[in-house]
């Protein structure tokens, strides 16, 4: 939920409302970050970059799309570029990646997770 004028209003109600384009920014290129961004780059969603901590061939499929490997942490780049941001981490990473991420105020952040809650993502 997003406060607007001092109402609740949903997270979709107010990108409605945006005209900045959907951007996302997928971290963690294992079998669901790249069977999302595979998705993703067949669609008119624009991939503002992937990110895997370590290092990784970009599957050809994914060639164009501004990717960083071998970091400890995703290039501020991504993170500005993205108004959605999608941590496809391993489940025991998603705390501790949130937790030193710094996002622009307004991004939306989501995890994959289907073990964990969004308390995962506390720490944003």
């Amino acid at each position: 939920m997003a406060s607007e004028g001092g109402r609740e209003t949903s997270y979709v109600g107010a990108w409605r409302q945006s005209t900045e384009p959907l951007s996302v920014g997928i971290l963690g290129l294992g079998r669901a970050g790249a069977a999302l961004a595979g998705e993703l780059s067949r669609s008119p969603i624009r991939l503002a970059g992937i990110w895997n901590r370590s290092h990784r061939l970009l599957p050809e499929e994914l060639e164009g799309i501004p990717f960083t490997s071998g970091t400890d942490l995703p290039p501020p780049s991504l993170l500005e570029g993205a108004n959605v941001l999608l941590l496809t981490v391993h489940d025991s990473a998603i705390a501790e990646l949130s937790g030193r991420l710094s996002v622009p105020g307004g991004t939306v952040v989501l995890h994959c997770s289907g073990a964990l809650g969004a308390e995962a993502l506390s720490q944003l």
